[in-house]
């Protein structure tokens, strides 16, 4: 085994933080949530409730990093999260509205 890793040279990550901060600030905003699940339970909240809370951000972190991009359709999908020309739309902003040809009248179990 030692031998493999004189051999192997280890591989560089290099960080892309500052050219696109969108994955590190949902991370960071997951991290600010589990701190006040954290203090609101040192300061009293119900234990279950906590760990019901914990487990659902959990959950939620690893929906938007797995399974939502296959969801997330262009046209076509009946669910307003999943309907990306709904859900990137601004209904102030026409620079950014767009219309569907589809109503959006269902909610996906993982939304």
């Amino acid at each position: 085994m030692w031998r493999l890793l004189e051999v192997q040279e280890a591989s560089e990550r290099k960080s892309l933080r500052g050219l696109d901060n969108t994955a590190p600030d949902g991370a960071d905003g997951f991290k600010d949530l589990l701190r006040i699940v954290d203090e609101l339970e040192r300061v009293g909240a119900l234990k279950d409730w906590c760990e019901q809370a914990r487990k659902r951000l959990h959950e939620g972190k690893l929906y938007l990093k797995t399974t939502y991009r296959d969801h997330c359709r262009e046209d076509g999908s009946c669910c307003p999260d999943n309907c990306r020309a709904f859900a990137l739309s601004d209904v102030s902003d026409t620079d950014y509205k767009e219309t569907c040809g589809h109503s959006h009248d269902m909610a996906c179990g993982n939304c």
